[in-house]
């Protein structure tokens, strides 16, 4: 009887913390990968939108950016070399650090993940920086 109380406690210990977490979870307008782009989840324009909030999937922009967590952007079409941003790529969207030499790459944080080289071919466009 007593080790069945204390997995009743510890079970109702975890539900207080996920119901606390999903009432401090923020709202959030879509999705973007933290690695290969999500097709299909490229958001509408927010024109005049100060800030869009995005649910990171994926793990390639880790240790600064996890599963699940929330992202901020501010849209806007440019960015600065290794800025943080959100883009469309190919119908798809996608978190990376932005560089531009002779090329345009956008990387991952982590270091498990190859960078994504974009190509004259291809639908490119940033739809903002990360400020969050």
């Amino acid at each position: 009887e007593m080790r069945q109380q204390k997995v009743y406690n510890f079970a109702e210990s975890e539900l207080e913390e996920q119901r606390y977490l999903e009432e401090q979870h923020e709202e959030y307008q879509g999705q973007t990968a933290a690695g290969a782009p999500i097709e299909g989840q490229q958001p509408i324009p927010f024109v005049g939108a100060k800030t869009v909030n995005l649910l990171v999937n994926g793990d390639s922009m880790e240790p600064e950016f996890y599963d699940g967590d929330i992202i901020k952007y501010h849209p806007q079409p440019e960015l600065e070399n290794g800025e943080i941003g959100v883009f469309a790529v190919n119908g798809g969207i996608t978190m990376k650090k932005f560089r531009r030499n002779s090329d345009v790459r956008l990387e991952s944080l982590n270091k498990k993940y190859e960078d994504i080289i974009i190509k004259e071919t291809d639908d490119f466009s940033i739809l903002g920086k990360v400020i969050i």
